[in-house]
């Protein structure tokens, strides 16, 4: 499936692959933060297989640098977004769980770059599912120095993920864990 081309979804989101580019061009390529997505409505968790094989398979063609370079972003970022091997961790609540109003639904760890170039099939999926706003912010990042701060008014105990309860583990470093029972 060809996600990244001509259409509203790429126009809609190209501030997220700017963002990409421009912590690439910082030099923020192994640099990590943890994003969540969350709504402002209760709803039971949807199925996320095919969210999850997507990122499993997907990898940017030939035509997605293309049409990319097209809109601006630069082709060497690009041509590294192809050679991007996936490392991001992903939690999401259990299928059909009940999600709360401002409960993270998904989270996710990986590199500033990947988690904004994730960020665009994940709210793709997730809004031909549901149709109500989400919200996907940095909640923590790693600093220059290796340490984790919180970039969330209320860092809690979001950078444990096992400690939720309602959450499982999706991917780990870029490794699909969890395919049965999505």
């Amino acid at each position: 499936m060809q996600l990244y081309k001509e259409n509203l979804l790429v126009k809609t989101n190209l501030g997220r692959l700017m963002a990409a580019q421009h912590y690439w061009d910082k030099g923020w390529y192994h640099r990590q933060a943890i994003f969540y997505l969350s709504t402002d409505q209760a709803l039971s968790m949807p199925d996320i297989a095919p969210l999850a094989a997507f990122l499993r398979t997907h990898h940017f063609t030939a035509a997605e640098v293309e049409y990319l370079a097209s809109l601006g972003l630069a082709e060497r970022f690009l041509n590294a977004l192809q050679r991007l091997k996936p490392g991001l961790t992903l939690y999401a609540a259990k299928r059909e769980a009940l999600v709360l109003p401002t409960q993270p639904m998904l989270m996710l760890k990986s590199a500033y770059v990947e988690a904004q170039v994730s960020s665009i099939p994940i709210l793709y999926f997730l809004q031909a599912t549901i149709s109500i706003p989400l919200y996907y912010e940095c909640i923590a990042e790693e600093s220059e120095q290796g340490n984790w701060q919180s970039t969330h008014l209320n860092p809690a105990s979001i950078l444990n993920f096992e400690e939720m309860d309602n959450m499982q583990a999706v991917f780990i470093d870029g490794k699909l864990v969890l395919e049965s029972d999505l």
